[in-house]
């Protein structure tokens, strides 16, 4: 049971959230499904958003015949699938994707393993185009006893990284592996580094990568001693140049612990966050550029938390870092609840929000994400009314005011409906992927989009003669601002924010509205003092103005 100071937290919460929800909008676009040849389990384990905000989603899917093979599905900005093509390897091994990366021209890569039975395994690299249309397929691992990926990351000429990990025998107890290759599938070059003391069959392994510029940046776990008898996990870095040199090498935990990485980012200065699940406990870390370690800091959660498990990571644009995390209140199965955390670039803990949903039950986060305005989305799934787990996400604004919650049910009562996945598009608008449980299937691939009117009220339902944008006030301003715009037809309406270069800042307005008066209370605390432009588009109208944030 939740203590009373919880419950009175929450109550408290709910209150201050009501009139912050009644003034905010989501709306759920499209639902895109992917259902097998022979309605096996199918269930997406990624997802990219390319510029022209397609969205492309990879997983495993079963089928009678093939057993798990790749399957990878593109869908337009409309949600429209565009095409659906599934890899199976010789022998009708199972192969399982493990993530996928797309090209500045629309080429796709897939990264999964094969499983040759047993403990044996190859990594399997598979290249589409903009059409999928299948270019070709390379492997690694052929040399040795097991290889398996972790992750995959292109550079900007188009170079793809495969991170993961080999063993040469059966008790090696693994090696990193860094394998680059080219646009035509050729091998570049492999690099391999073995991060443990002990050959007991542990299997450590890069799960993490990240390229900036002309570095890559490789994370995953490896055993250390404390110098006596004990043995224990500990996060390890290492950056790389283009050419698979190594720059540097970091090692890092707290004494006698038990690291398992779960997610790395970066933010705009080029600084690295990696978070571990340390035990009951998380640990997070942030490095520079050169490998300094700038802080570690540790959440054993709210008073009375029986565990807490970080499932995602996401830097903002001010410097600040987001954990979503399964905070579970007792050693029962149904007390779990979404905890989403929030620290500032020196590592101290701005705020932590828990959402226990309407059931009192099992609600279990597993991605989270940011947008340009350091507003913070985090999606899961949790048990709602009718004992239906549904794909719950939510919003919060940068200083942790929760502004909506939506619920996603596939409407197959008393079936799962789980959101792994969640990404904000160009446009503002919210997607989540994970699996969904349709009437006569078993798990299909789901993907949903959301679009948002965050912050705009029609003050006025009377129809204005013309379009206008009107000057914001107060300006200058700190840091919130109020805009006001005529609508003289219905249709789709955009506002957006950009910089004197003209490159988008943020998009404020991305929906369709219905003739009147309208105001926006822009936010910008998330930006930096300047002169920015706000634009209003809406069919043939456009109009540009200038606002200036001053901190």
């Amino acid at each position: 049971m939740k203590t009373i100071n919880q419950l009175i937290l929450i109550f408290t919460l709910c209150i201050s959230f009501a009139s912050v929800n009644a003034n905010s909008q989501v709306t759920q676009q499209w639902t895109g499904y992917y259902n097998g040849p022979t309605n096996g389990s199918d269930q997406v384990h990624d997802m990219v958003i390319d510029s022209e905000d397609n969205v492309y989603v990879t997983g495993k899917s079963s089928a009678s015949n093939t057993g798990n093979d790749f399957a990878t599905v593109k869908y337009n900005s409309a949600g429209i699938q565009q095409w659906a093509v599934r890899y199976n390897s010789q022998s009708n091994f199972s192969d399982l994707p493990v993530g996928l990366a797309v090209d500045g021209s629309g080429n796709v890569y897939v990264a999964g393993s094969k499983s040759l039975g047993g403990s044996y395994g190859l990594i399997n690299l598979v290249k589409y185009n903009s059409s999928g249309i299948h270019q070709w397929t390379v492997r690694c691992g052929d040399s040795v006893f097991t290889a398996s990926p972790g992750a995959i990351a292109l550079d900007a000429s188009g170079n793809i990284y495969v991170g993961g990990l080999i063993k040469t025998y059966s008790t090696d107890d693994g090696s990193y592996l860094l394998a680059k290759f080219s646009p035509n599938g050729d091998s570049i070059w492999k690099r391999t580094y073995d991060p443990s003391i002990y050959p007991q069959g542990l299997g450590s392994g890069i799960t993490c990568l990240k390229v900036d510029g002309s570095f890559i940046y490789a994370a995953g776990k490896s055993y250390n001693t404390d110098g006596l008898f004990t043995l224990y996990t500990s996060m390890r870095m290492i950056k790389y140049d283009l050419n698979g040199n190594t720059v540097w090498m970091s090692n890092d935990s707290l004494i006698n612990g038990s690291d398992e990485v779960i997610g790395m980012d970066m933010d705009p200065s080029g600084n690295i966050f990696v978070t571990c699940n340390y035990g009951t406990d998380i640990l997070t870390f942030k490095f520079n550029s050169t490998g300094s370690r700038l802080w570690k800091t540790l959440y054993t959660g709210i008073a009375g938390s029986y565990y807490d498990i970080a499932t995602g990571i996401a830097a903002d644009h001010s410097g600040n870092v987001v954990l979503s995390a399964n905070s579970r209140r007792s050693p029962l199965n149904n007390s779990d609840d979404y905890a989403t955390l929030k620290y500032d670039a020196n590592g101290n803990l701005l705020w932590e929000r828990l959402y226990n949903g309407t059931m009192n039950s099992s609600d279990y986060p597993y991605d989270v994400a940011t947008d340009a305005s350091d507003n913070v989305y985090v999606t899961g799934y949790s048990l709602e009314t009718g004992f239906d787990f549904n794909a719950v996400t939510i919003k919060y604004n940068s200083s942790g005011v929760q502004l909506w919650k939506t619920s996603f049910d596939g409407g197959n009562n008393e079936n799962e409906d789980r959101a792994n996945l969640i990404e904000i598009d160009g446009q503002g608008n919210v997607i989540i992927a994970g699996y969904a449980n349709q009437a006569g299937h078993n798990e299909d691939f789901m993907a949903v989009k959301y679009s948002q009117t965050v912050g705009v009220a029609q003050v006025s339902s009377h129809i204005p003669e013309r379009f206008s944008l009107s000057q914001n006030y107060p300006n200058p301003f700190n840091p919130v601002t109020n805009i006001e715009f005529r609508i003289a037809e219905s249709g789709f309406v955009s506002l957006k924010i950009f910089d004197l270069l003209g490159k988008e800042v943020t998009t404020l307005v991305s929906s369709n509205l219905t003739p009147g008066f309208y105001k926006y209370d822009f936010d910008a605390s998330g930006l930096p003092s300047g002169v920015y432009l706000y634009q209003l588009s809406a069919g043939d109208f456009t109009e540009t103005k200038k606002l200036t944030v001053v901190k």
